[in-house]
């Protein structure tokens, strides 16, 4: 069932932060009436209004184009980029980006639907134990610690980030000023939270902190630490939680939290629901005249006022028809009819396939029609799907993913349907698996990222590196875009020794240079676009793979193993005949690239 989100609440932790705020990382902007942000020039801080030129590229070309669902008049709304999660249920340490539309797959009680609830415990006050969504079962538990409440406390780190300078609209900045973090060298905006939680033993339970971050990790203080900041920050990032069990009996009630707003807002004009009203109680009357065991039945059930009543006698009635309108909108109800010539039916009366995609459409047509109304217009919702293929044939599955991309909005999804993946871009995978250690993620990445300070040295040598390197000052991260050669890695870190933090760094450095070692190109990417489509799911939830030439050694290598007593399925051994998925040396080199993600 979808899980709402309900407004954010005050939050005393909010009010206990220590570090202020840069100010040289903040600039105070005005809205204005025109859709996008207004310029600062960098040396007289005069204000212009953008134009196609000035305005950010993306910027720029959505509100030229007037394309709408990105935000009011064009701009892009706020979303998810990238997720930390440390002592979170399965997960000691996970650091993963997220994009447009991003796919968490892997086996059962990998950790995919802990990542979900991580994301909607932390940008919703659905809250449970004492006004917290946290329990004792969210807490890490590993080195033997059988005890919750001792122990290193559940962090979720959520970062906002600009794709280019001048995405996100005017009013959001206006809005949110207190909490945005601008990098003075490109000007791109970002927003970062922390939520926390640890065992409290004068409260005896376990206590949240919802906190807004600087560059440096360190909550904001000042006008950044009001609890007022996440009231308005959620009105941006409205997030929304469909289960992989969608009842289309809960969804498409008047009491859910998408079928009953709808029906909500829907206006009958006052003549109209008058007029009604009057058919209706003569109606009403003649169908009770019209047996007298209906009036003397009403008449039996007035005598409910001799007990209820003591001073004022009331009556009772039999009410056959609705009444008013709004009774009869909350009975409106869905009728589908598979083919021409069938006969209509409700939607429960239909099979589990077409009722899980009707809540999935449920959902698009809240968001179109009603969302701006409910929260804020330049706001973008963010929905968190599990299985969405869930009781579908094998290619309405495979086609299922051209219609989650065309769903408004960040789309979160998970799935365990090899035919679902084959059309899933490599890039927007997260394959989840879970190791002695808990839950590992495991993606191709464009980028690589070492959270180090920015240092003079390091100038010349992000000059030097054609774009390879870079440094992002809105959240003091070295990136990488790109394997980085050993005689750069070397020059790195010279320029951070004979620091006191030289150790800590070093070890950032190292971790981001091996991660980028395994880095797979868009060209090489293509390739396996081509050659590996079919064979997806079984790279992807194999946990080991065998290459062989064609069918006839696929069947072979299936029956020596079956003589053998050794069920290849049942150790996640994937047979792969290469013949029928491009040469050789493309799957051996494919399959290579892929170790990243399918180890």
């Amino acid at each position: 069932m979808a899980q709402p989100l309900t407004d954010a609440e005050e939050d005393p932790a909010q009010s206990r932060h220590s570090s202020a705020v840069d100010p040289a990382w903040r600039h105070v902007r005005k809205r204005t009436p025109h859709s996008c942000r207004t310029e600062i020039h960098p040396i007289s801080k005069t204000r212009r209004r953008p134009s196609a030129d000035t305005c950010g590229s993306s910027c720029a070309k959505r509100c030229s184009l007037g394309i709408v669902g990105q935000g009011r008049e064009g701009c892009s709304a706020v979303e998810i980029s990238r997720l930390k999660i440390s002592n979170f249920r399965s997960i000691k340490e996970a650091d993963i980006q997220f994009g447009a539309v991003t796919v968490l797959i892997g086996t059962n009680n990998a950790g995919k639907s802990a990542i979900l609830e991580a994301i909607r415990i932390a940008l919703t006050r659905r809250w449970g134990q004492r006004g917290t969504g946290f329990t004792e079962y969210d807490v890490h538990l590993c080195d033997g610690r059988p005890d919750p409440k001792v122990g290193d406390p559940v962090v979720i780190e959520v970062e906002f980030q600009e794709a280019v300078a001048n995405e996100w609209p005017e009013d959001l900045h206006g809005e949110l000023e207190d909490i945005i973090q601008l990098d003075p060298v490109t000007g791109r905006a970002s927003i970062i939270m922390r939520v926390s939680c640890s065992w409290e033993a004068a409260e005896e339970s376990f206590v949240p902190r919802w906190e807004f971050l600087n560059v440096e990790r360190n909550p904001l203080a000042g006008r950044g630490a009001r609890a007022v900041n996440l009231q308005e920050f959620f009105q941006f990032l409205p997030v929304f939680y469909l289960e992989a069990l969608r009842d289309v009996t809960d969804e498409f009630s008047s009491r859910s939290q998408f079928w009953g707003k709808l029906l909500r807002t829907v206006q009958i004009p006052e003549p109209l629901e008058q007029k009604s009203k009057r058919i209706f109680d003569l109606l009403n009357r003649r169908l009770l005249d019209a047996d007298p065991l209906l009036a003397n039945l009403a008449n039996g059930l007035s005598h409910i006022s001799r007990v209820a009543a003591t001073d004022v006698p009331g009556q009772a009635d039999l009410r056959l028809l609705p009444l008013n309108t709004w009774d009869i909108l909350s009975k409106a109800e869905v009728i589908y009819q598979t083919e021409g010539g069938k006969p209509w039916l409700p939607l429960a009366r239909h099979g589990q396939g077409v009722q899980s995609l009707s809540v999935m459409f449920l959902f698009k047509a809240f968001v179109e029609l009603i969302l701006s109304d409910l929260y804020r217009p330049e706001s973008t919702a963010v929905l968190a799907l599990e299985e969405p293929e869930t009781h579908l044939h094998p290619q309405a599955a495979r086609s299922l993913w051209r219609h989650i991309t065309e769903l408004p909005g960040q789309k979160i999804v998970t799935t365990h349907s090899p035919y679902f993946l084959q059309h899933v871009p490599f890039r927007d995978i997260r394959v989840v698996r879970v190791e002695a250690n808990g839950t590992t993620v495991s993606a191709l990445p464009r980028q690589f990222r070492a959270p180090v300070p920015h240092v003079p040295q390091i100038d010349a040598i992000i000059a030097a590196s054609a774009g390879l390197i870079t440094y992002d000052r809105g959240l003091n991260e070295l990136v990488l875009s790109g394997a980085l050669p050993q005689n750069q890695y070397r020059d790195l870190l010279i320029a951070y020794g004979g620091r006191p933090d030289t150790q800590t760094i070093h070890a950032a450095l190292r971790k981001a240079s091996d991660a980028s070692q395994e880095f797979v190109s868009d060209a090489e990417l293509e390739q396996l676009e081509t050659f590996a489509r079919r064979i997806r799911g079984e790279i992807f939830f194999a946990r080991r793979w065998l290459l062989v030439e064609g069918p006839s050694d696929y069947h072979l290598v299936h029956g020596i193993a079956k003589g053998l007593g050794y069920d290849l399925d049942e150790h996640g051994v994937a047979v792969i005949d290469f013949q029928n998925n491009g040469s050789p040396e493309i799957m051996r080199e494919s399959l290579s690239q892929l170790s990243t993600l399918g180890r």
